[in-house]
């Protein structure tokens, strides 16, 4: 799960300020669309009527932000890109070199404790040098390692804290940390992580394509009404995630761009 990160000055910046509130809503989204795609700061031109759900005149408003520096357009007309997003976030490949070195750093845990190292699971947040802002303090890290198995990955804990924030927006109940039924929910996301889905996708899961799917879920009229658990969620997971790409265009290769001066 990744995260999108804004200058606290960013909503009084004169670009922000000339360009006007709607236009500053779509930036706000169009930049957590970024973030969470790891398109390095490219908007497609596709994902415009998604991000501009709610927003009056989203071809004006575009046009705001292309006058006023904060979007460039791409030189293929087929999108933009942020202004200098790659200044303030990791690109997807430096992402991707976190994730390989995490994954060979866990793999020689495992085997200096002597544990099979086929299925491990990477602690990208640990090893990152983009710390999470959200992140539970240490105190509460250590209470949930003591109600729930130490071996649950970070990744799970992140998944099923994302899944759990997700659900309780759309007013249903969710188990409270260190409560039982909670404790369910993050081996069900691990399960998920390492082992897939049961019968329709026996494979692990990568966590940034299980993050994408949650968003989703969460996000359907229908799915987030039906998909209230990490089991359910694991259940459906291949029929989710196959929904997902059909009602997302595919995300090429993509490149640059936050806000800045």
């Amino acid at each position: 799960m990744g995260w999108a990160k804004f200058d606290d000055q960013f909503t009084d910046h004169p670009k922000v300020v000339a360009a006007g509130p709607m236009a500053e809503l779509l930036a706000v989204r169009a930049v957590i669309h970024c973030a969470r795609y790891e398109t390095d700061g490219h908007v497609q031109a596709a994902q415009l009527p998604r991000l501009a759900l709610g927003i009056t005149s989203p071809k004006k408003q575009v046009a705001a932000l292309v006058k006023c520096g904060l979007w460039e357009e791409d030189a293929d007309g087929n999108g933009w890109w942020v202004h200098d997003f790659l200044d303030y976030h990791p690109s997807a490949e430096q992402k991707e070199q976190e994730r390989e070195q995490a994954r060979e750093r866990m793999a020689n845990v495992r085997k200096k404790k002597g544990r099979s190292s086929d299925d491990v699971r990477p602690n990208t947040d640990r090893s990152s040098d983009y710390p999470d802002p959200s992140r539970t303090p240490p105190q509460d890290q250590e209470l949930s390692s003591a109600v729930a198995d130490p071996e649950v990955s970070q990744e799970a804990r992140d998944l099923t804290r994302q899944f759990a924030l997700a659900v309780k927006a759309n007013g249903f109940p969710v188990p409270a940390d260190g409560q039982k039924n909670r404790v369910k929910w993050l081996e069900d996301m691990d399960r998920l992580l390492r082992l897939g889905a049961p019968g329709g996708d026996p494979q692990p899961q990568d966590a940034r394509e299980v993050a994408k799917v949650i968003a989703f879920a969460t996000e359907d009229d229908f799915w987030k009404a039906n998909v209230r658990s990490p089991a359910k969620f694991r259940e459906q997971f291949p029929t989710l995630r196959l929904r997902m790409l059909n009602q997302t265009p595919a995300l090429g290769k993509l490149g640059t761009g936050g806000v800045a001066s």
